[in-house]
């Protein structure tokens, strides 16, 4: 009996941090490596201005994502610019979010992991939203994957110019808002600790109370959402990466 709860409780904790964790970790840096590529290609073609015209909106969502997870962890906010135009002379910032907080705080200390990747879930929610009202049958089939089938009533003459805005707008929430500077990563470390302790210790008490399996249900219909929209969002990032190879001829 021992041993079934024993091999029971690491069957759920490994699946639960591989869904909850491992999986949207991967993705974050893969998002995070492909948007910081299309940025430097751009600045290498057009300058940091160039950063701006193509990626301004995903900029302003970027730090807006920082600004309001900052300020639901009790952060104190001591200035920010959720767009900025660099004047050069070292000055390469496209926008800030300056905040401190108290560091005897767990619960602000754990808000440094869901600040620091905030902009990937805000970009994430904004893709979904373009789309979702633009192109909506296309979302609809991504979630149909791997069985996609395009749908071809979007090409119609009524509809075809929704299609263009929204690979616009993707491409440039996907190429100003994905890259994650070095410090939005600094203070990830302690919070991601807290998480897994948290899960670890939740799926435990709900693998020794008997409702693991009901747990394990809910968390596999919590991470599929999350790993799904970070999949659409990764979708949208490497098509935006080859366009933005072609206009710069890399």
């Amino acid at each position: 009996m021992m041993e079934n709860i024993g091999s029971l409780l690491i069957q759920n904790n490994l699946t639960a941090i591989i869904e909850v964790i491992v999986f949207p970790i991967l993705f974050i840096i893969c998002l995070r490596r492909i948007s910081h590529s299309c940025k430097q290609l751009i600045a290498n073609r057009y300058g940091l201005r160039g950063q701006i015209f193509f990626g301004w909106f995903g900029v302003v969502i970027h730090e807006f994502s920082h600004l309001i997870v900052a300020l639901l962890f009790g952060h104190k906010i001591t200035g920010f610019r959720l767009l900025h135009v660099p004047n050069g002379d070292g000055d390469n910032k496209l926008g800030y979010v300056n905040h401190s907080y108290n560091a005897k705080s767990s619960y602000q200390r754990t808000g440094n992991l869901f600040i620091g990747i905030a902009p990937i879930f805000g970009c994430a929610i904004a893709l979904i939203i373009a789309t979702s009202l633009l192109t909506p049958s296309l979302l609809q089939q991504m979630h149909a994957l791997p069985n996609f089938q395009m749908d071809w009533q979007i090409f119609k003459l009524d509809r075809i110019w929704k299609l263009p805005v929204l690979i616009i707008i993707a491409g440039n929430i996907s190429i100003g808002g994905f890259d994650l500077s070095d410090a939005d990563l600094t203070h990830i470390k302690f919070g991601l600790i807290i998480i897994i302790g948290l899960i670890i210790v939740a799926t435990s008490f709900a693998t020794l109370l008997g409702v693991g399996s009901i747990y394990i249900n809910w968390l596999h219909l919590f991470s599929t959402t999350v790993n799904g929209i970070l999949f659409f969002s990764l979708v949208v990032v490497l098509i935006s990466n080859g366009v933005i190879r072609l206009i710069t001829n890399y």
